[in-house]
């Protein structure tokens, strides 16, 4: 590994922002900000060897504060909606601000991707982020303590790791928000671009988003036309033909917005889930996780003002695959648990490996 660099991005108030790079001897570069715990570039070669960022990111400090799709932005402590923005714990029920019609995204205006980190360490593999955030931000119960850990591996594998505690039961489902290109060319989105994924359980969400009131993963029966579509995701499908499938889940949000319930051996082992790739460069990644679930955006709405290498994205820009416990399992403990109870330590781990194909 070479030596890290430590450049300063901006500043809020006094807050100094900062970028750190991080580069392998094959040329794989990482570089994170503390704020949001952002992921603003992460390159990765092509058939030919040329390398390229394949994350979509903002040349201002300003567009990153300003911007509301959260360029590869840690999300947290609660990554996945939360229905009526509200939610019951032990005998306390708790009212959190809606930032989506009636529910609860991304945590918000406090959420992960509004904070300035601190730097706990760094090394010329990666560094360690901490952010304390005091009792009731955001409408939290319980001073909480997290960890964002990236690690950059010499065959170019980026290792994200995330642990918290708090001093009273509480809730946390962290995930990233980066939005992955493996093409050269911006202005053509994700064209050209196959996504995979190993589940069986593309879960129907309703106009709020969140999984429809009747899904449960251990009893759904979904529709033929979600049921062939989910089987051609899982052999691996072109995003193109995805956007154009005749199926009102996929023509009412322009494309996925949707969780996907995984299909693993152990529900908390580290096992590949996903994989995404592009026919005219070459370029793949795969995503490994201990999460149970993955939540799938493809940028679906249209990007007024946004500016990426001097151009205004198209629709489908890039593609979020967010490793996380379902959408508002709080409120349906059927779909998962977000509970991390008073002093003890959530864990969880993501590893996104580069390589070529075709």
């Amino acid at each position: 590994m070479k030596n890290f660099k430590k450049n300063l991005f901006g500043k809020i108030g006094n807050q100094k922002i900062n970028l750190y790079t991080f580069e392998n001897n094959r040329g794989h570069c990482l570089e994170i900000m503390n704020y949001g715990a952002c992921i603003r570039k992460y390159t990765s070669p092509d058939k030919d060897g040329i390398f390229s960022n394949v994350v979509l990111s903002l040349d201002r400090l300003e567009d990153y504060i300003d911007t509301p799709p959260n360029f590869g932005f840690a999300l947290g402590p609660v990554a996945g909606r939360i229905g009526n923005a509200s939610f019951k714990l032990g005998d306390d029920f708790y009212k959190l601000e809606k930032n989506l019609g009636d529910t609860h995204l991304h945590s918000a205006s406090t959420g992960f991707n509004k904070s300035v980190f601190e730097v706990e360490s760094v090394d010329n593999n990666g560094i360690v982020m901490f952010l304390d955030r005091p009792h009731m931000t955001g409408g939290y119960p319980g001073n909480l303590k997290a960890w964002i850990e990236y690690r950059l591996g010499e065959d170019g594998s980026l290792t994200i790791n995330y642990r918290a505690k708090s001093d009273k039961d509480t809730l946390f489902n962290p995930s990233n928000h980066s939005y992955f290109n493996l093409g050269d060319d911006i202005g053509l989105g994700l064209r050209d671009h196959v996504l995979k994924i190993r589940s069986n359980h593309l879960v129907p969400i309703d106009s709020q988003g969140l999984p429809i009131e009747d899904y449960n993963p251990t009893d759904w029966n979904p529709d033929q036309g979600l049921a062939r579509l989910n089987k051609e995701i899982n052999r691996g499908m072109d995003l193109e033909d995805i956007f154009s499938y005749p199926h009102p889940q996929i023509q009412d949000t322009n494309g996925l917005d949707h969780p996907f319930y995984l299909d693993k051996h152990q529900s908390d082992s580290i096992e590949e889930v996903a994989l995404l790739s592009h026919r005219k460069t070459g370029r793949s990644i795969s995503i490994k996780t201990s999460a149970p679930c993955l939540v799938v955006y493809t940028a679906n709405g249209p990007n007024p003002g946004i500016k990426i290498n001097g151009k205004q994205p198209p629709q489908h820009m890039g593609i979020a695959l967010e490793t996380q416990i379902m959408p508002d399992a709080i409120n349906r403990p059927y779909l998962g648990n977000i509970i991390l109870k008073k002093d003890q330590v959530f864990t969880s781990t993501t590893i996104i490996t580069p390589d070529t194909c075709y």
